[in-house]
């Protein structure tokens, strides 16, 4: 339903992954987060926003440019992304230093969200203006044609179960942590991550499958942006704050240490040389098995909760 829209409208496909297919596919995340925060576990909140950008940079956009060997960019298009990720990661950092993410800093975390959306909506109007032709008639014309309150209802009725999963999965995962003894972030850094994340895996699959790169990038791209400022800033703003665990420090800030990592193997060969390669893909499916092993390392006592 988010595709027909943005097909119908003629939006150019980076914009479209950036944005409406974004939205679309984090809203798993949303519902978790926000429904966590509202009901006071604020740790799976925070370890879902930061493990979904984990789980969509290392794992799945590891396997998206595994799948090829070299792709060309838009570096104009991309250096826009880099800075806003870039910015609401490093605000995710220093707002949890100080173990509470407050309700003003979760404000501002909206705002690099609203920033975003308008920027790429000027971006989309632009072209229009500008009278480009849409990168794939064929498919532009597949989706007019389909009908416009089947994809309402199609979206409304998607929502509706990722709003009930979200609710099941909140109450599984709590009372998993409550008998197993092990910290509700850790579990939101993987197996909530990872579940809630499926929708990304499953799109950037099926833009491979049709050639699609640049949708599953831009969309990969755009989930992070929100992860960092949407969703993460939104939690803050229900709960009243979030207080970060004294427990939760340690793989929080492993998480952010990895974060900024992957993002400079991302970027620096983009602006040095405008594309993508596989090596870059192996080195985050690497990085993100290493993030694992830490985690169990954790579990098993190895390497302490706490600095």
């Amino acid at each position: 339903s988010a595709i027909w829209f943005a097909k119908i409208t003629h939006v150019p496909q980076l914009i479209i992954g950036a944005t409406i297919v974004s939205i679309g596919t984090t809203l798993p995340e949303v519902f978790v987060s926000y429904m966590s925060a509202a009901q006071g576990q604020t740790s799976m909140a925070v370890g879902n926003a930061e493990g979904s950008i984990l789980c969509n940079f290392a794992l799945i956009f590891g396997i998206t440019l595994c799948a090829f060997s070299s792709v060309s960019v838009n570096k104009k298009q991309f250096l826009q992304k880099f800075i806003i990720l870039t910015v609401a990661v490093l605000l995710n950092l220093i707002f949890a230093l100080d173990g509470k993410i407050a309700i003003w800093e979760g404000i501002i975390l909206l705002c690099i969200f609203a920033l975003f959306m308008t920027l790429d909506i000027i971006s989309a109007v632009r072209r229009d203006k500008q009278g480009l032709e849409p990168e794939n008639p064929e498919e532009d014309e597949k989706y007019r044609n389909k009908k416009p309150w089947l994809m309402i209802v199609l979206f409304f009725l998607g929502a509706a179960g990722i709003a009930c999963g979200a609710s099941f999965l909140i109450d599984s995962i709590s009372a998993l942590a409550e008998k197993a003894n092990i910290s509700q972030q850790i579990i939101s850094l993987t197996v909530v991550a990872l579940g809630t994340s499926l929708p990304e895996l499953v799109t950037a699959l099926t833009s491979l499958k049709k050639n699609h790169t640049e949708i599953s990038m831009g969309n990969i791209l755009g989930a992070n942006i929100l992860n960092a400022s949407l969703i993460l800033g939104g939690s803050a703003v229900i709960a009243g704050g979030i207080e970060v665990a004294q427990n939760d420090k340690v793989s929080l800030m492993a998480s952010f240490i990895i974060i900024f990592a992957l993002i400079a193997v991302l970027f620096i060969p983009v602006f040095i040389k405008n594309k993508t390669y596989r090596w870059q893909g192996i080195v985050f499916e690497s990085i993100y098995a290493l993030y694992l092993a830490f985690l169990v390392l954790q579990l098993t006592g190895v390497i302490p909760y706490t600095f």
